[in-house]
């Protein structure tokens, strides 16, 4: 993949990102998947202005994914496993360093009715001097009526919390989220 960043405002420093690698998925099993990607990712981001993050850091490191997905209950149900590691654009500063690791179950209930929920840990390393060093848990539980082949619709309960290196960055998060999605 290639990326190139380029940002309207002079506030953030704008780039290219860049990364080379396989991406595999192996079907084990009818009800048995492994996925993973790996690759070298590089970025290289403008050297800061007066008006713009003061950051000179870019990223380049191994990143990679890796998970496991096994359907069940007569494939109406299935859950994942991911071990991920990379890095994501800033805010403030160039870049996010990240690992995480996540599990999620989706399932059907009741005709078109479905349940979805997710356990997530992150530890993320912010660029620049200074940057910030945390841990974001994050737990979503949810339900989802498919109203048309196009149409659903969604109700779910998300609870995150943070835990950073840097005073008065920690929080906790409760959040109620309706969607409609076409």
């Amino acid at each position: 993949t290639y990326t190139i960043i380029n940002y309207s405002q002079n506030i953030q420093n704008s780039g290219t990102v860049w990364t080379v690698g396989p991406n595999a998925r192996f079907q084990v099993t009818s009800n048995l998947v492994l996925l993973g990607s790996v690759g070298y990712t590089a970025s290289s981001f403008d050297d800061p202005t007066a008006t713009s993050n003061q950051d000179t850091s870019n990223f380049r490191s191994i990143s990679y994914e890796a998970g496991i997905r096994h359907y069940f209950l007569n494939n109406r149900w299935r859950h994942e496993l991911s071990v991920t590691r990379g890095a994501s654009l800033g805010i403030e500063s160039n870049f996010a360093d990240y690992t995480s690791v996540r599990y999620d179950i989706v399932g059907r209930l009741i005709g078109p009715l479905s349940l979805q929920g997710q356990l997530r840990w992150e530890d993320f390393k912010v660029s620049g001097s200074g940057g910030e060093h945390a841990n974001r848990y994050l737990l979503y539980l949810g339900v989802r009526y498919r109203v048309s082949q196009s149409w659903s619709s969604g109700l779910g309960y998300s609870y995150v919390l943070k835990e950073s290196n840097q005073l008065g960055q920690d929080y906790y998060q409760n959040r109620v989220i309706l969607d409609i999605t076409y």
